[in-house]
């Protein structure tokens, strides 16, 4: 009986004996459900959905089930192994279904899931889909109707789902009505319900399947982190937006939804505003996407990021041919509109076409489109939508040995499969594409004409990159010429998404070499910070005209690693050409020398520069002798009190990365190279410098006394301790973690070992390491490593372990059992004949250990917030003249009493104007807020009880930094939080708490995780995980944004929390035009200006990517931080 009370099977008579009369009974007996009518020795007449039990020819029961004598698919097994089939059986596997749907969605903001997946839960043609309030069942064909009773099954709904308001039956498409309510009131509108926290309505009676594409769930997040940094998409196949609203809400610019229905672009629409997207950044076009794709093409229109998800055009295995051909010619124009460099999501529902036909189709198309594709991931169908592992007919991802699904009928069952892919653009077929581009660095570099990039090229009307149309050069100043390489090679790239075909371990080496009209070849200037560049300093000495300079870039053999693709192995060097020509003039036009003034900038400082917006100073010409004096600005103000010059570079500094540290201790490897430097901490720092500028040449280094030794690989097989080591360092995690597992091989997988060595710390079960207690158990002689290990695994708070050697023959060996890895106070760290292994209990604690020891590179620079002395000569008339810095952020609001309100243009020129107005209020302003259309709220008290994640708010400032630390609102651990709201930043680590806490006790649970984590800088508690992470606002990972999936982010310390303020100073006079403000070009320049002397706060120090005054506006400065990926 069901737990609603009715039947979950219809009453039938007696079963229908099935005889097979070919050998299917080991794929029935391993779970293969499906016997087709050409197996069975006769079909017996009998109605469909009847009960039948299979046998064999000798009369042997092997499976009972339901049967359907007038479809292809005439038996589906229910029981096999089972004595009895009845509707307890029905129910223990409908309350096994829900059980794995609660451990998927309980706690998730996801409430639309396919709650029964016919076969794959057992249930065949049985079809549950909910909805938020409502569900949807589906019989897949007579049999299933015949077999199942519906009502029951609604029953059993409403009684197990709570919250459930109706039971819908859908009928199958070609029936004469669409549906009707089984249970509650039949649905007259569109339902609600969330995935991922999005939010989206369905069409129960008129939409596709049972009103929504579920299956693709998972894939529509996995686009998210393309869609981000502005990025303009297009959804081919929208139906009702489910990919356009992902990548809206991600934060991409522009989204074009095309799909020829117009009451499916009317629900993407809705779709849209339902998730508080701005109406202005969605497109619907009712349109044939062949069609659409034409016409873009002949426009020239691309987009960063591509979805097509098109229908089957295979529904049976004739059709396969022509299907196969329009896939190609489909998906081959989808290729020629994505962007180079963008992402293209593929997609196939026609079981017929399986996943080598898939990868064929795929790959034809780009070489169709003369792209070339670097594989990001191939996805199947989202864990609701399980199959059975003895039927690879109903694998969303199958081999080629595979059949096609059917249903009752014969027609194809709809299987998504989603390829991702980075495109790039190409001359060659792709079977033979090198694949390489060479991409000249932006104008903003120190003396690379505007001419000289790819984008004004394009605008030029010259498509073909390996050449670059007339630019003008002079001999003096010294022209350079910076050169970026692109290809997938030629970067670090570990899989983040699921299934990833391609992983760089190592990525490839390449020389630059260059000539001037076919003359002598050169090697290009290979700095070990940033890009390669070519100074040309034999200009003067050719004849003015036209010249063409001859760039070549060779990408070398065998020196990257890539996994599982071996058609991307370079096995030969690849070489591509590029050429420039230039007319050679005596002297620059005017302005031009302006902007190519600091030729002989360091190109490292160069290249750290090229994010910068080009200083607002460098076009304006100087002031003429006799002109009056210029009044003092706030760049003035601060170039007075310049901060000392660090002893590391910024552009070393940028590609800092974690290491994993340990003292007094030596392993083999080669080695790249060896380098002096000081002793002790300084020399480990200016190691990790040398380290990162040899970028993935350099896997670590050890350090002994004055000498570095920079490893190019690590031989994990030899190591031991060594007091003379001051420091072994190594970039990879994994290199560390087979460091570990190598020593551990005695003990036992989940440890990481040193050998010879002792650590400091306290018995493990101790509550404060500042009194620990010594437990019973924490001391044990008579120990072998195994039982060492067993032991502390079953010990709470059991951190490592320490085995010590027996101190004379026939004596045993003692365990003993720690926590507080180096913070302790019994032991010491060191080398030890004492000791015969220390043990880590698993890799996190091994992993935090190694990341305590990191002396990679020096603090970096805290944002305090420039507070610059009074200067009243800076502005008119009634502004204070203080030209302060305001700690701001993005679609945040406060409450509190307001001052006045103004109207300020929209953006960031509105914020800074905004700031201007708060500035001429004096201390009567202490905050202020605008609003998307430029209506700003200055407020002279703030209630900090009242503050929300707020889209419609475009910024909240505070003026002092006392009011922005109470935003924060700091625990006792100095943590400061804010709700439902996401950083831009860079992953550390990711741990699982839904199985620990929930609610707000996830929170206190992360934050106390980051706190025990030396890298972390924030944590964002989202989803059922601790996001631990570092560089809050200028990661590559996340986004800066309200995001209703956070609960919350928590950044630990005074010092990371001034870092997360976007800073905004009220403009000085003359606005972005005027004179003051500038950024400066060069990083000494860029320093000097960072820092300012307050007589109240002392020396106070910024990060340069914030601009002063009229250069924020301009620059675009206060956007949200980067972001390209989730966490």
């Amino acid at each position: 009986m069901a737990a609603g009370g009715g039947a979950l099977l219809q009453a039938r008579g007696p079963p229908v004996h099935l005889v097979l009369a070919k050998n299917r009974v080991a794929g029935l007996r391993a779970g293969s459900p499906w016997i087709f009518a050409d197996s069975l020795a006769a079909l017996p007449p009998a109605p469909a959905g009847s009960l039948a039990l299979v046998k064999t020819k000798d009369g042997d029961i092997i499976a009972k089930g339901l049967y359907d004598p007038g479809s292809k698919l005439a038996f589906r097994a229910v029981a096999v192994k089972e004595r009895r089939l009845d509707d307890a059986l029905v129910d223990a596997r409908l309350a096994r279904a829900l059980d794995l749907r609660r451990r998927l969605f309980d706690g998730e903001p996801t409430t639309g899931y396919r709650l029964v997946n016919g076969e794959g839960d057992q249930l065949p043609g049985l079809v549950v889909d909910v909805y938020g309030g409502s569900a949807v069942l589906k019989l897949d064909g007579a049999g299933p109707a015949g077999f199942y009773d519906a009502r029951g099954v609604a029953a059993w709904l409403r009684a197990a789902l709570p919250g459930l308001e109706r039971v819908y039956l859908k009928n199958r498409s070609g029936a004469e009505s669409r549906g009707a309510a089984l249970s509650g009131p039949p649905p007259d509108a569109p339902v609600r319900f969330t995935e991922h926290g999005v939010a989206f309505e369905a069409d129960l009676v008129a939409g596709q399947k049972t009103g929504f594409f579920l299956d693709q769930r998972d894939n529509r997040h996995r686009m998210q982190p393309f869609a981000r940094r502005g990025a303009r998409v297009l959804n081919l196949f929208g139906y009702t937006g489910g990919f356009s609203v992902y990548a809206g809400l991600a934060g991409a610019a522009a989204v074009t939804t095309v799909d020829i229905a117009d009451a499916a672009l009317r629900a993407a629409d809705a779709n849209w505003a339902l998730n508080g997207l701005q109406p202005a950044r969605h497109e619907g076009v009712a349109c044939d996407a062949f069609d659409f794709l034409d016409r873009a093409a002949s426009a020239r229109e691309a987009w960063d990021v591509v979805v097509c998800d098109p229908p089957s055009f295979a529904p049976n295995k004739a059709a396969l041919p022509k299907a196969v051909s329009s896939y190609e010619r489909l998906f081959a124009k989808a290729a020629a509109v994505t962007a180079p460099g963008g992402v293209l999501a593929l997609a196939s529902c026609s079981s017929h076409v399986d996943f080598p036909a898939f990868a064929a189709i795929c790959d034809a198309a780009v070489g169709r489109a003369r792209r070339c594709a670097t594989v990001l991931g191939v996805h199947g169908q989202p864990p609701d939508h399980p199959f059975p592992a003895a039927c690879p007919e109903l694998r969303y991802l199958k081999p080629s040995r595979g059949a096609a699904a059917a249903t009752a009928d014969g027609r194809a069952r709809a299987a998504p499969l989603l390829a991702l892919a980075l495109l790039a653009a190409c001359r060659a077929a792709h079977a033979a594409c090198p694949a390489l581009t060479v991409n000249f660095f932006p104008p903003d570099t120190a003396n690379v004409p505007d001419a000289w990039t790819r984008k004004a090229q394009v605008a030029a009307g010259n498509e073909d990159t390996s050449s670059l149309n007339t630019v003008t050069l002079a001999a003096k100043p010294t022209p350079k010429l910076y050169v970026q390489p692109e290809h997938p090679l030629f970067s670090k790239r570990e899989c983040l998404l699921a299934t990833c075909l391609t992983t760089v371990a190592a990525p490839a080496g390449y020389d630059v070499t260059y000539n001037i009209d076919g003359g002598i070849d050169k090697k290009a200037t290979m700095p070990l910070a940033g890009p390669p560049y070519i100074s040309l300093t034999t200009l003067d000495t050719l004849a003015p005209g036209k010249h063409t300079l001859n760039v070549q870039v060779t990408m070398l053999k065998g020196t990257a690693e890539v996994n599982s693709v071996a058609s991307l192995q370079p096995e030969a060097d690849q070489v591509i050409t590029a050429k420039v020509v230039f007319n050679l003039v005596d002297k620059l036009p005017a302005g031009a020398a302006a902007a190519a003034a600091p030729a002989e900038a360091d190109p490292a400082a160069a290249a750290a520069d090229a994010a910068a917006p080009a200083p607002a100073a460098a076009a304006a010409p100087a002031a003429a002798a006799g002109d009056a004096p210029r009044p003092r600005n706030v760049s003035d103000a601060l170039a007075d009190n310049p901060q000392p010059e660090p002893a590391v570079d910024d552009a070393v500094v940028q590609q800092a990365v974690r290491y994993y540290c340990l003292r007094q201790y030596n392993v083999g490897g080669k080695i790249h190279s060896q380098k002096e430097v000081p002793a002790g901490d300084e020399g480990v720092t200016a190691c990790a410098v040398a380290c990162n500028a040899l970028s993935s040449a350099c896997a670590g280094f050890g350090q002994t006394g004055k000498k570095c030794f920079l490893m190019k690989e690590f031989n994990t097989n030899s190591s031991a301790a060594d007091a003379t080591m001051d420091g072994l360092c190594m970039k990879s995690a994994s290199d560390w973690l087979d460091f570990g597992a190598r020593n551990a091989q005695l003990v036992g997988s989940g440890f990481f070992c040193l050998r010879g060595y002792d650590l400091k710390g306290d018995p493990a079960g101790s509550g404060d390491a500042e009194a620990p207690v010594q437990t019973a158990n924490t001391e044990i002689a008579g120990m072998t490593p195994s039982m060492c290990a067993t032991t502390c695994k079953g010990t709470v708070g059991c951190q490592y372990y320490l085995l010590k050697k027996a101190p004379a023959a026939g004596a045993t060996s003692t365990c003993y059992l720690k926590m507080h890895a180096l913070g302790g106070l019994y032991g010491s760290t060191g080398p030890s004949t004492d000791v015969d292994l220390t043990c880590f209990n698993g890799q996190d604690a091994w992993v935090t250990f190694g990341g305590q020891l990191d002396y990679a590179l020096p603090s970096p620079e805290v944002n305090t917030g420039v507070e610059t002395p009074s200067v009243a000569a800076i502005a008119p008339v009634g502004l204070n003249g203080s030209a302060k810095a305001y700690r701001c952020i993005k679609q945040y609001n406060v409450g509190g009493a307001a001052l006045k309100k103004v109207q300020v243009p929209m953006g960031d020129e509105g914020l800074t104007q905004c700031a201007a107005k708060c500035d001429e209020e004096g201390g009567a302003c202490v905050a202020y807020s605008m609003g998307e259309t430029g209506a700003c709220t200055l407020l002279k008290s703030v209630n900090f009880n009242t503050s929300l994640a707020d889209p419609g708010t475009y910024g909240l400032c505070f003026a002092s930094a006392a009011d922005w630390n109470k935003f924060g609102n700091p625990d006792a651990g100095g943590m400061y939080c804010i709700k439902n709201y996401d950083f831009a930043g860079d992953g550390v680590r990711m741990v699982d708490y839904i199985t620990i806490t929930t609610g707000a006790g996830a929170v206190v649970f992360c934050k106390g995780q980051c706190a025990a984590e030396p890298a972390c800088q924030y944590v964002v508690t989202s989803l059922g995980k601790c996001y631990m992470k570092t560089n809050i606002l200028t990661g590559t990972f996340g986004t800066t944004r309200p995001d209703s999936a956070v609960d919350a982010s928590c950044v630990k310390g005074e010092a990371n929390w001034a870092l997360a303020a976007l800073q905004v100073a009220a403009a000085p006079p003359g606005g972005a035009a005027g004179g003051g403000g500038a950024r400066p070009s060069s990083i000494a320049a860029r320093r000097a200006s960072a820092g300012a002397s307050n007589g109240a706060a002392g020396a106070a120090r910024a990060p340069a990517r914030w601009a002063l005054a009229a250069a924020c506006a301009a620059a675009g400065l206060l956007a949200a931080g980067p972001s390209a990926g989730r966490r």
